[in-house]
């Protein structure tokens, strides 16, 4: 699937595990930007929900449309209970207020923590920032984490093995 927008703020997102919904199309129109908004189900039968998103940049017209994305993409996140993740290039690091909002609204924590602090996204040698991120709510616990090879990108997967707690 790929999101509405097919230029720097588009969004690929695959899966092996069943879909039990599918929110993507109506929630990309409404966030205005590229998500994957899916109920997954779980080999044991539980079901977790994935938001998968790339806002636009801190500096693209008009201002303030990052933040606006983000709120409205986290929305649905916070109305639940239940395990969820939110993964994706987010175009801000973990110090923007943007990022602890997103934290605090939908009741998530940066699966990061205790991992270090490694540039996702370098667009010149030596200069990178963590703008990518995988949030988890405390339904899991990262087992491992790691960084993959950038592969012709400016960015760098976050790799992440999880195990569900409840």
């Amino acid at each position: 699937w790929i999101g509405p927008d097919t230029g720097e703020n588009g969004l690929w997102c695959f899966t092996r595990l069943p879909l039990a919904k599918d929110l993507s199309r109506t929630r990309s129109k409404a966030a205005g930007m590229s998500l994957c908004d899916w109920s997954l189900v779980l080999p044991d039968g539980s079901k977790f929900r994935l938001l998968a998103m790339h806002p636009p940049g801190p500096l693209e017209p008009p201002p303030g449309i990052r933040d606006k994305a983000m709120t409205a993409a986290t929305s649905a996140l916070a109305a639940t209970d239940d395990a969820r993740i939110l993964a994706g290039d987010l175009n801000c690091t973990p110090f923007a207020a943007s990022f602890q909002r997103v934290l605090a609204t939908a009741r998530l924590r940066d699966a990061a923590l205790g991992h270090g602090l490694a540039a996702t996204w370098a667009p010149a040698p030596f200069i990178g920032l963590p703008t990518d991120h995988a949030l988890i709510s405390d339904h899991w616990s990262v087992v491992k984490r790691q960084l993959g090879d950038r592969q012709g990108s400016a960015h760098r997967p976050v790799l992440l093995t999880l195990r569900k707690l409840r």
